[in-house]
C-alpha cells in the first residue's frame, strides 16, 4: 500500500515537472527557458554563453549604450527577466535579440502606487493610506513597485519618508540630473553614480527599449520615477538606454546619444575582473 502510494507520488511530480517544463518551452521558447534554468541552477557560465549568443554584452564603453530623454508617463513597463544581470558589475546591455522584452509587468499596476497618489493627490497622511496596510504583507514581504522584499511597518515607514523626501525635492527643484546635482552639491562622485558592468554610470534610470518601441524600466531611479508619474512631471527626465531589442526600428523615435567618458560621470570602473 504505501509502495503504491510512493510510486503514484512520483509519477505525479513527474507529471508536474514535464507539465511545468512544456509550459516555459511554449511561453519563453528553447532559449530563454536555457537560460532561466542556468540561472536558476547557478550555472553562470552558461548563462553568460547564452547571453552572449543573443547579443547581450557586459556593459563597457564599446557596447552600444545610449543616453536619451523621456517624459516618466512614457515608461509603461518593469523588466521582470532575473536571468538578465542588470546592475552591478555583472550588468549587460546592448542589442539583442530573444524574447526579453516580453518578461515585464505594467510600471503603474503596483499597489504602492494607490498609496502614492493617495498621499500627493489627495494629500493624505501615510496612515490612512494603504502602504502601511498589512493588506501589502505577504509572509513578511511587500511587493514594492515589482520586487518582492522583506519589509517590516518601520521599513515601510522609513520608505515614507524617503517618498516624502524625493517629492519635496522635485516639487521644489524639479527632476534633476545626477551631473546637475554633482557641479551643485559636490562631494564624492561615486555617490552620483551605479556600476553597469565595467562601468561607473550616472545614477539614472536605465531602460530597455522593446521590439516595438515601448519603454522598459531596467534599473535605478524607481522612486524618482514613480514621484515624477504620480506628480504628473511632463518634462524631459535623463535616462540611459542600457537594452534595445534587435528588431526594434524606428529608432528616430527615441533621440539618442552615444554614451562616452566624455560625460562628467562616466568613467570606466578600477576594480575590473
Amino acid at each position: 500500500m504505501l509502495n503504491e502510494l510512493f510510486q503514484n507520488t512520483i509519477l505525479i511530480m513527474i507529471y508536474k515537472c514535464a507539465e511545468n517544463a512544456w509550459h516555459n518551452l511554449r511561453t519563453y521558447g528553447v532559449y530563454t527557458t536555457s537560460l532561466r534554468a542556468s540561472n536558476y541552477l547557478g550555472f553562470d557560465t552558461i548563462r553568460n554563453q547564452l547571453l552572449k549568443k543573443w547579443g547581450f554584452e557586459r556593459c563597457s564603453l564599446d557596447t552600444p549604450l545610449f543616453f536619451t530623454k523621456i517624459r516618466p508617463a512614457e515608461v509603461e513597463y518593469m523588466f521582470t527577466g532575473e536571468y538578465i544581470p542588470k546592475e552591478g558589475s555583472r550588468a549587460v546591455g546592448g542589442r539583442a535579440r530573444g524574447t526579453w522584452d516580453r518578461h515585464r509587468i505594467s510600471f503603474r499596476d503596483q499597489l504602492v502606487f494607490e498609496s502614492l497618489e493617495q498621499r500627493f493627490i489627495c494629500g493624505l497622511d501615510w496612515e490612512e493610506t494603504h502602504m502601511l496596510n498589512k493588506e501589502l504583507m505577504t509572509s513578511g514581504q511587500v511587493n514594492w513597485l515589482g520586487k518582492w522584499e522583506k519589509k517590516d511597518n518601520n521599513d515601510l515607514k522609513r520608505k515614507c519618508e524617503k517618498f516624502d523626501e524625493v517629492a519635496e525635492n522635485i516639487q521644489r527643484h524639479g527632476y534633476i540630473s545626477q551631473a546637475d546635482l554633482y557641479k551643485l552639491e559636490g562631494g564624492k562622485k561615486t555617490e552620483y553614480q551605479k556600476r553597469l558592468g565595467n562601468l561607473l554610470v550616472p545614477d539614472e534610470l536605465c531602460i530597455a527599449i522593446g521590439r516595438n518601441g515601448e519603454i522598459i524600466r531596467m534599473a535605478n531611479a524607481k522612486h524618482r520615477l514613480a514621484i515624477a508619474i504620480v506628480l504628473g512631471i511632463n518634462d524631459h527626465i535623463p535616462a540611459i538606454v542600457q537594452l534595445h531589442h534587435s528588431q526594434w526600428g524606428d529608432e528616430s523615435a527615441t533621440p539618442v546619444e552615444p554614451l562616452s567618458n566624455s560625460h562628467l560621470l562616466v568613467e570606466t570602473a578600477t576594480d575590473l575582473y
